[in-house]
């Protein structure tokens, strides 16, 4: 790999030509073709006189866009170069330097490491490099999951630290998805997908999404509320797909490992016109059998998957100063429980007369609109139309005797429009938006348990619709050489309507139904808004170097929940929905950044500490455990760090590593009439961490492996030793071969067959009394892609 290392040539070029004049002239008229990019540029210079510094290699075999029409030096310049993986410098708004653009990582066969300085954050809402934001970070390139031969996402968090893999949902930092008592109301982490929210709708899709031709995975750390809005109050997960570029590009993957895994893939990159427009396709479908036996049901690879991936996307560019992507996805997932017994733990072994199935399909339209005023002021406008479809098929007990089961069939229909306008400034960079979010939500939760008596049915059906407006922004201003501020912050408000149906019927052997239907219980809606501010200082020692602090405000949207068990004034079984309140965090964070030895070595760290008040808790009201409501009845606290270390000791060696640390504490919180006060939070391991290396050969041939550690939790707010989930060491390996035409790679995860749970204890309307959820067993295989 080739780094530009361009910081000290940029810098010391500017500061000879910032002492030149402007020269306040009309904007040429220009026509220059699309050809090598190096050529175009040369045209330009002699074109218009702008000066230009650009090493030759980066521009070596790429292609240019054309430029037409009254158009100014540097926008033309950008417009040259865009797709291209370059990107351009300006100062004093006089000169320019074409350098690498922080959204590719540069590479070549002998290395290939990961520049975190070079990435541009999606999730942030000013474009920022890791080393340049203030939040804690990991990313994970569509490069890098390549390499490690990575297939879904939920085993590319188990090696992030700070971020664990829970039971059907993902935790940061110790505040799991559906908040630190498990109360079930919107998520706390905001989970996208090409801008896409999935989270919150049916949490255990988010781990099967499909990592195939992605342009990154970030995981922010901490809260997100004004850069994503409602429900980021532990942070964001954005996934990212690639856009259509100019150059021709066609992939074919195959892979197969154990428990009858298999996978194919393809992807197809087409210039419809050259510079104006492009076409992207990708598919994949994966087949996963797993390892588990069903007593119950006589058959084997139980816990099977099944993924379906179908993407198109139309990149345009009609002139240079607009350009668009829209992109359609289709995505289908079928997957089942990786359960087990508790009594045969670690024994992959259940006995349910009814397969526990989750499906899920999520289709969906994004348009992404780019306007460029001029130098420094461009627009964006984001429009999202989604449905995601889901189905949860579950046990009653565990058992083979067939007494019942749970069905839960649910849509969420999403229409999203955001509004960005950029300001870039020598001393300024600024941006201000507007969001609009309609979501009609229609779940159902049914019941069929089956006794000698007869047949129990039980359907309750909940809609829920959604209407969120927020206005955001947020400026970064360099005061002096040493210290930058900034400021922000989201004003939201959100209208949400409920509405929720149930019917009980009876149907003895033999005999007709005898239904019971349980009137409308509606609330006519709650409104909340919330102002989100966002305060921070940066000192930076040196351009390499710097020390910030930041406070800003999170908040998890308010909501309803219906108590299954409540009773009306005669004793009778009688459910009701019941409203309950945003809850908020105040939160102080310290962030250290440095880049040594050349750009070889990056240390960044964070530490942070979270006040937690009007926190939604999960409270049982009486012994019945169906009798339970969300309240903001809690309060709690939080406190930790976070360290990344990458090195690069040699040009074919690299070195990463990492280790989070969170303490959780209830302050407030009464359960049943059990003060909870002291405990932890549910699914929050204190300790997380991750080691690695990979060597690189020069004739392509590389070798790589990790360790990833996470730290033993609960399952429950009341810190049930018999919910404790114990400490994992998972160790991965991998071996690969790459050239400009193929990529072979062979790995091998949880090296040792260390047998881990990710849930223990039930969870009313979750899993049967006696399962519990297992991690995946050693798994290995390999996969082939060919490039052509």
């Amino acid at each position: 790999m080739t780094t530009y290392k361009t910081s000290w040539a940029v810098a010391a070029w500017a500061l000879i030509v910032s002492t030149q004049g402007a020269s306040s002239q009309t904007a040429p008229v220009l026509d220059i073709p699309a050809q090598p990019l190096q050529s175009a540029i040369a045209e330009l210079i002699e074109t218009t006189d702008l000066e230009v510094m650009v090493h030759s290699e980066l521009v070596q075999d790429k292609q240019s866009r054309p430029v037409q029409g009254q158009i100014g030096p540097i926008p033309a310049l950008k417009a040259m170069v865009e797709g291209s993986g370059l990107t351009v410098k300006t100062f004093a708004g006089q000169s320019a330097a074409v350098v690498p653009d922080r959204d590719v990582v540069s590479q070549n066969a002998q290395e290939d490491t990961l520049d975190l300085g070079t990435i541009v954050l999606r999730g942030e809402l000013i474009e920022r490099s890791v080393q340049d934001s203030q939040t804690s970070t990991a990313v994970i390139t569509g490069d890098d999951l390549e390499r490690r031969g990575e297939l879904r996402f939920d085993s590319v968090i188990e090696r992030t630290p700070g971020i664990s893999s829970t039971f059907s949902n993902f935790s940061i930092r110790g505040i799991q998805s559906f908040g630190p008592s498990a109360s079930g109301g919107a998520s706390t982490i905001t989970t996208s997908v090409d801008g896409v929210r999935v989270s919150g709708v049916n949490d255990f899709i988010q781990g099967s999404f499909s990592t195939w031709d992605l342009e990154q995975i970030e995981v922010l750390r901490g809260p997100q509320s004004t850069q994503s809005g409602r429900n980021a109050l532990a942070g964001a997960i954005i996934v990212k797909s690639k856009d259509p570029t100019y150059e021709r590009d066609a992939q074919v993957r195959l892979g197969f490992g154990n428990g009858e895994r298999f996978t194919t893939a393809v992807l197809a990159n087409v210039p419809l016109i050259d510079g104006k427009l492009a076409l992207r396709f990708a598919a994949e479908g994966e087949w996963f059998e797993r390892f588990t036996t069903n007593f119950g049901r006589g058959t084997d690879g139980e816990n099977r998957l099944e993924n379906r991936l179908f993407r198109v996307g139309l990149r345009f560019d009609p002139t240079p100063n607009f350009s668009g992507v829209i992109k359609y996805t289709n995505s289908r997932y079928e997957d089942s429980a990786v359960g087990a017994n508790a009594s045969t733990f670690p024994a992959r072994i259940v006995n349910f007369d009814q397969e526990d199935i989750r499906n899920g399909a999520v289709r969906s339209l994004n348009t992404s609109l780019n306007y460029r005023f001029n130098d420094q002021w461009r627009l964006e406008s984001s429009t999202i139309v989604s449905k995601i479809s889901t189905l949860n098929l579950s046990d009653l007990d565990g058992t083979p005797a067939v007494t019942g089961y749970s069905f839960r069939p649910g849509t969420n229909e999403t229409i999203e429009q955001e509004f960005r306008l950029y300001f870039e400034g020598d001393r300024v960079t600024a941006v201000a938006g507007l969001f609009f979010t309609d979501i009609e939500a229609d779940n159902v939760s049914a019941l069929r348990s089956i006794t000698p008596a007869g047949q129990l049915n039980f359907d309750l059906r909940q809609l829920v619709q959604t209407e969120n407006y927020a206005l955001f922004g947020e400026a970064e201003i360099e005061l002096t050489p040493y210290w930058d501020v900034i400021l922000g912050g989201r004003y939201d408000i959100e209208t949400v309507d409920f509405s929720a149906v149930t019917t009980l019927s009876f149907t003895p052997p033999g005999g007709v139904p005898l239904p019971r239907p349980g009137p409308p219980n509606e609330v006519n809606g709650g409104s909340y808004d919330a102002f989100l501010p966002k305060i921070g200082v940066v000192y930076n020692f040196h351009e390499d170097v710097s020390l910030g602090l930041t406070y800003q405000r999170g908040y998890r949207a308010g909501g309803a929940r219906t108590n299954f068990g409540a009773v009306d004034a005669a004793g009778n079984i009688a459910p009701r929905v019941v409203e309950f309140d945003p809850e908020f965090t105040d939160n102080f964070e310290l962030a250290f950044r440095s880049v040594w030895l050349d750009g070889n070595l990056t240390v960044n760290a964070n530490a942070f500490y979270t006040d937690y008040t009007d926190m939604q808790v999960f409270v049982q009201l009486s012994p019945n455990p169906l009798d339970t409501e969300v309240r903001n009845a809690g309060a709690a606290e939080l406190f930790g760090a976070e360290l990344d270390v990458r090195a690069t000791p040699t040009a074919n060696l690299e070195v990463f590593g990492g280790v989070a640390y969170v303490d959780t504490e209830f302050k407030r919180f009464v359960s049943n009439g059990v003060n909870l006060a002291g405990n932890e939070f549910t699914f929050a391991p204190n300790w997380t961490a991750t080691l690695g290396a990979q060597y690189t050969f020069n004739n392509g041939v590389y070798v790589g492996g990790d360790i990833s550690y996470t730290g033993e939790f609960f399952n429950d707010a009341a810190n049930n030793p018999l919910t404790r989930n114990n400490d994992r060491l998972l160790i991965g390996l991998r071996a690969g071969y790459e050239t400009d035409r193929i990529s072979l790679v062979a790995f091998v995860n949880n090296l040792l067959d260390e047998d881990y749970t990710l849930f223990r204890g039930a969870q009313v309307g979750t899993v049967a009394p006696n399962s519990i959820s297992l991690g995946e067993p050693r798994t290995f295989g390999a996969l082939a892609t060919f490039k052509f």
